[in-house]
């Protein structure tokens, strides 16, 4: 079967077709899943079934209307997203670029720093100037839009932060590597 007739299948509601291609996709994506994070089967399994909803709801929509990789990739692609996303909200990851860094647990007010990189990047953090730490942590931990950066900091323009932030990023990786 080809992707377009997949998605035509799905968005007709066979309900065999979709279900195949859970079954197909799931040990994939629970292996690939396990690579991204250290969360328990059942918490993988949820973040499987939102991803599927997420596809379905997308397909019936008619968001998607072909595809220009693989379903498989398509389907990691989403649930990758929705793992950094649990993590986050549970604040145990924190998105820098492309790198994802788990950040300490606290416990009765004490911080325990499990990962020698959060440590690193945690030091660097602190040497970097306060413009620097305000971009990041707007934009990181704040989960702040270039815009709303753009305003708040009275940037001129969303380029301007753009620059910025990526400078403080390079700052940043280079204080770790020292």
């Amino acid at each position: 079967m080809t992707k377009n007739n997949l998605l035509e299948e799905i968005k007709s509601g066979n309900e065999k077709v979709f279900a195949r291609l859970y079954h197909e996709h799931r040990d994939a994506f629970l292996s690939y899943a396990r690579t991204l994070c250290q969360l328990e089967q059942d918490a993988l399994l949820e973040i499987y079934q939102d991803t599927m909803v997420a596809f379905y709801e997308n397909v019936v929509s008619g968001r998607i209307r072909s595809f220009e990789s693989s379903v498989r990739t398509y389907l990691l692609s989403i649930g990758k997203y929705k793992i950094y996303e649990q993590a986050r909200a549970e604040k145990k990851m924190v998105r820098l670029d492309d790198t994802y860094l788990h950040i300490a647990d606290e416990e009765q007010g004490n911080e325990t720093v499990t990962d020698e990189l959060t440590v690193g990047y945690k030091k660097a953090f602190a040497q970097l100037g306060n413009r620097c730490q305000r971009i990041l942590e707007l934009f990181y931990l704040q989960g702040k839009s270039i815009r709303q950066i753009m305003q708040e900091e009275n940037y001129e323009n969303e380029n301007t932060v753009k620059a910025q932030k990526s400078r403080c990023l390079k700052q940043l990786r280079e204080l770790v590597k020292k």
